[in-house]
């Protein structure tokens, strides 16, 4: 898919949402402060993605959906997250419950949950435990084999879309030693399931995203069909982690958004802002920092884009990529965040005024460098293959092989992407990684370009 098509999906997405900065319009920024306010769920701009169809570039293309592209996902979550992210988060949340069953289950419950995520219906991902946190092998929720299917016992924290989701992908532990093979996952339709056997556990009060349908649910002997789990018995772990791969890097994509609400509205503030008798845009400092953020936020575009692209390219990479992305980018925007803060003075702290956005934008951005695996997660899985990669052990003469081609289409926008094969997702890399080894190859580019 060429670049100016990749982007025609979110440009379409961007007019029929409009300029957020106008306060008549529904999807505004105004709305969106009002919503935050009463602690309220963004229903119009929630309903406003389904009617518009951005539920429909969640489902791969084989099983009737439009992800082609997950550039042009990419592109389509900036829209929505730079205008609320509570919505982005909410309605993303959708891939991240549906992505293990696209990676590995059955053609019934693919074109199941698909019919599901096209009807409008949210999707949940029941992962983590309060006790345990990121330690998915610590997990307790079990699911005891009975005949016909299974009982789930225990509870589930943190969940996104909790109670108002159709369908929920749990992880659940299938063997009573657990290990690596002892997790399944399964994929509920919450119709199916009966209301005695689970309960939810109030919503949870955050920092950010006030509105969002965050919360828990517990489960008492509750009866799930055999044909609910995913994939093999026991690769609950394996097909977590590699779903992970991928919406660590669309995480990215909310990041985004977020930095460039930020910059707009201090961009709006600096230039219309008098001080000392001339625009404060004539003071160094201040354009010094303007300059910084939007070079930052171009630098986590580009690494965002080329990841995005890379999935089509090197999926089998991404046991690194992904934490690489998913740590950099939502970190380098909160830094430049709480630089741009400084030149809205008081008015970043305000919650009401042609500014209060910011703060709304500030505290719901803090959240994404916390899911699908937190900063130090992250950091943790880069540091386990840093000895790999440095010693270039997948780096011969083989795992050079095309090196060239690879990078040319990863980084050359014009170039057309291949189809997405999930099969290829790998939870190590064995110290193969295109970027580290091609940097050789940028440095003699760019002596080629000074000579020019």
């Amino acid at each position: 898919m060429e670049n100016n098509v990749v982007h025609r999906a979110a440009e379409d997405l961007e007019k029929h949402l409009g300029d957020p900065r106008r306060e008549e319009n529904p999807f505004s920024y105004r709305q969106a402060l009002l919503d935050d306010e009463k602690e309220s769920f963004p229903e119009t701009l929630y309903e406003a993605l389904n009617t518009w169809g951005v539920a429909s570039y969640y489902i791969p293309p084989a099983i009737g959906g439009r992800l082609h592209s997950f550039q042009e996902l990419v592109a389509i979550v900036k829209v929505v997250a730079r205008r609320d992210l509570t919505a982005a988060i909410a309605h993303t949340a959708i891939y991240l419950g549906s992505a293990a069953v696209w990676l590995a289950g059955t053609q019934a419950q693919k074109e199941g949950l698909a019919r599901t995520v096209q009807g409008g219906g949210p999707v949940a991902f029941g992962l983590t435990e309060k006790e345990h946190g990121s330690d998915l092998l610590a997990c307790e929720v079990s699911a005891v084999s009975v005949d016909g299917g299974f009982l789930l016992s225990g509870q589930k924290w943190l969940i996104n879309n909790a109670q108002r989701s159709a369908a929920m992908v749990v992880y659940a532990k299938t063997s009573a030693q657990g290990g690596p093979r002892g997790f399944s996952l399964f994929v509920l339709n919450k119709e199916q399931l009966d209301k005695n056997n689970y309960e939810y556990i109030p919503k949870l009060k955050t920092h950010g995203i006030r509105g969002a349908d965050i919360c828990g649910i517990t489960f008492d002997r509750c009866f799930v069909a055999s044909d609910a789990i995913i994939g093999m018995p026991g690769s609950g772990l394996e097909l977590t982690l590699k779903s992970l791969q991928v919406t660590r890097t669309m995480c990215a994509a909310l990041a985004l958004g977020c930095a460039n609400t930020a910059l707009l509205t201090t961009l709006d503030f600096s230039l219309s802002r008098s001080l000392y008798g001339g625009s404060i845009t004539d003071i160094p400092a201040v354009r010094r920092k303007l300059v910084n953020a939007f070079l930052d936020m171009l630098i986590n575009d580009c690494v965002t884009t080329a990841a995005a692209r890379g999935l089509h390219i090197v999926p089998e990479q991404f046991s690194t990529w992904s934490s690489v992305v998913k740590y950099f980018v939502p970190v380098t925007t909160e830094n430049m965040m709480h630089d741009l803060s400084s030149l809205l003075g008081a008015r970043y702290y305000l919650r009401e005024g042609n500014e209060a956005i910011f703060q709304k934008t500030l505290r719901d951005s803090a959240i994404i460098s916390l899911f699908d695996g937190n900063t130090a997660v992250n950091l943790q899985n880069i540091a386990l293959q840093l000895r790999f990669l440095l010693s270039g052990s997948g780096g011969g003469t083989k795992g050079n092989e095309g090196l060239a081609d690879r990078l040319d289409k990863v980084f050359c926008l014009g170039t057309e992407l291949p189809a997405f094969d999930a099969a290829k997702l790998a939870l190590f890399n064995h110290g193969q990684d295109d970027v580290l080894q091609g940097l050789p190859r940028c440095v003699e580019l760019l002596h080629t370009l000074k000579e020019q």
